[in-house]
């Protein structure tokens, strides 16, 4: 500001608050005599005590505009937070579209976890395995329509039984059904298959929704758990609300759903 003019009122009612704050103390002082028409020379053993109300009314006036320009400034910020905030809603109402438009598409499939790639007892095809499953369920009458597994096919040696306690992977498989009753039936029926043996005590029957969002709906039950376990959290209550799609510690939420695309 070494350079700036402020030789005139004029000059000094032209500042702008961001220069003003770039005045220093003899800057300042110099501007505001000259606001108030008071030469320097005359001045220099100090303001009098009019001259310094009148210095002050001058400095009230400045915090006052900018005060004003603050009060402005923090009103936008909360514009702007609103407008984020009707934006986020407007794309959760379009993801739960999508995502309502893909369901109908998968509306009377399920996906069966954990089914051996290997023999299950007497069934050696994919085919025969799920109605294994689903008879095992109670559910032998129920019509299936098509399987199909999902994922490359694993390698020869992944095939071979499991040693020393661990199990080779097994792909998921997707089991189209004759419509949605029958899904229904099924699902409502799968916890059966905890009690049935071991050969089928590792497999699960779950909806068939669009893999990004099952990926989303896993990453908040690690949040939850990951949550949970934390030594500040003891003592609180942590959940994670799957309809509102938020993980909550007491009433705060710490993280929701991030939308993907379908």
């Amino acid at each position: 500001m070494a350079d700036k003019d402020l030789s005139t009122s004029e000059d000094v009612r032209r500042l702008t608050p961001a220069e003003l704050r770039k005045l220093n103390k003899d800057q300042l002082q110099f501007a505001l005599r000259t606001l108030i028409n008071e030469p320097a020379e005359e001045t220099a053993a100090g303001p009098s005590v009019v001259q310094m109300g009148r210095i002050e009314a001058k400095l009230d006036d400045m915090l006052t505009k900018w005060g004003k320009e603050k009060e402005a400034l923090n009103k936008q910020i909360q514009e702007l937070k609103k407008d984020r905030d009707k934006m986020a809603e407007t794309l959760s109402h379009h993801q739960r579209m999508l995502e309502s438009m893909d369901s109908e598409r998968r509306a009377a499939n399920v996906i069966m976890t954990g089914v051996p790639e290997e023999q299950l007892e007497a069934a050696t095809t994919d085919i025969d395995k799920v109605k294994l499953v689903l008879s095992t369920i109670g559910q032998q009458n129920v019509e299936v329509k098509s399987v199909v597994r999902l994922g490359a096919q694993p390698q020869q040696q992944d095939r071979r039984p499991p040693t020393g306690g661990a199990r080779p992977y097994r792909r998921p498989i997707k089991v189209i059904l004759k419509n949605l009753d029958d899904r229904k039936d099924v699902l409502d029926s799968a916890r059966r298959l905890k009690t049935s043996g071991a050969a089928f005590r590792s497999i699960y029957v779950k909806k068939d929704i669009h893999p990004l969002v099952r990926k989303e709906f896993d990453r908040l039950r690690g949040v939850a758990k990951r949550e949970k376990d934390r030594p500040e959290n003891q003592g609180k209550n942590v959940r994670y609300d799957h309809r509102d799609r938020k993980v909550y510690v007491d009433d705060i939420v710490i993280d929701s759903f991030q939308n993907v695309s379908l």
